[in-house]
């Protein structure tokens, strides 16, 4: 693989992850169906055990429903660091701040890593294989909704 392509799947794979968090704030479930593989999947850790486990494109509408409890979020995508591994797979390490909020103007503020690998599709697009989400630590403020 040449550098220019290198650096063009690395501009997708970076890509790949704030459309993820777009898809989320919006609640929009088949941009979020979109940045998986067919039998994608996404783990929820709590410390180092799983939490929530949302498997393939049904299991990933579970996610959209369960953030209705939030009048919105907002997931800042800060770092994103991609290695490429044999043809059409990868594996990636992303950091995010999400902020969770309440009709009440309570904030629950996540600071994620997301532990990812991606391989391509048939149509070769690039698409999450398997999303860890790390909370790293969490914090809580009082925010004015307009």
């Amino acid at each position: 693989m040449s550098d220019p392509d290198l650096v063009a799947d690395e501009v997708v794979l970076r890509r790949l992850s704030d459309d993820y968090a777009t898809a989320v704030d919006r609640r929009d479930v088949d941009a979020l169906r979109a940045c998986f593989a067919r039998d994608g999947r996404l783990v929820m850790l709590s410390g180092a055990r799983p939490r929530r486990e949302y498997v393939g494109h049904e299991g990933l509408a579970a996610v959209v429903e369960e953030l209705h409890s939030f009048v919105l979020t907002a997931h800042h995508v800060t770092t994103c660091s991609v290695a490429l591994g044999s043809p059409g797979t990868g594996r990636g390490s992303v950091g995010c701040v999400a902020h969770h909020v309440r009709s009440d103007g309570s904030d629950l503020i996540l600071h994620i890593r997301y532990d990812d690998e991606y391989r391509r599709d048939a149509g070769q697009a690039w698409r999450i294989v398997k999303r860890v989400a790390n909370v790293l630590f969490s914090e809580r403020q009082s925010v004015r909704l307009p």
